[in-house]
C-alpha cells in the first residue's frame, strides 16, 4: 500500500478493510447465528471518488469486531453505511447489499 493516500486520489484496488474478531471464552469460536450485519459487494462513491470497493463483511452477535487500517482506507465510510449516514450526503452513492438482521 502507498505510504501517502491523498483525499483527492481514488483508492481503487488499494481500499482495504481488515476485520479482527475476538470472542470471550464463554462464546463458541464459530458463529452460531445469522449475522447481525451483512455487507455483500458494498461499494461507496462520493461523486467520482471511490471510497470503498466491493467489501464483503459479516458481523455476528456476541463478537467484537474492529476495523483496522490506515487513514483513508474506508473504515468510517463502511460504518456510516450501517446507520445510513451516507444517505444525508448528496454526492454519496452506495452500491451492493447491506442487511441488518
Amino acid at each position: 500500500m502507498d505510504a501517502e493516500l491523498r483525499p483527492d486520489t481514488p483508492l481503487g484496488d488499494r481500499t482495504e478493510i481488515r476485520r479482527t474478531v475476538a470472542t470471550s471464552p464463554s462464546v463458541d469460536a464459530a458463529p452460531t447465528s445469522d449475522p447481525v450485519f451483512r455487507a455483500e459487494r458494498l461499494s461507496v462513491l462520493y461523486g467520482k471518488y471511490r471510497a470503498v470497493k466491493q467489501c464483503d463483511l459479516e458481523i455476528h452477535r456476541n463478537e467484537i469486531t474492529a476495523f483496522i487500517g490506515p487513514s483513508g482506507c474506508g473504515k468510517t465510510t463502511v460504518l456510516r453505511c450501517f446507520n445510513r449516514m451516507n444517505d444525508l450526503i448528496p454526492t454519496a452513492r452506495v452500491e451492493g447489499t447491506l442487511t441488518y438482521q
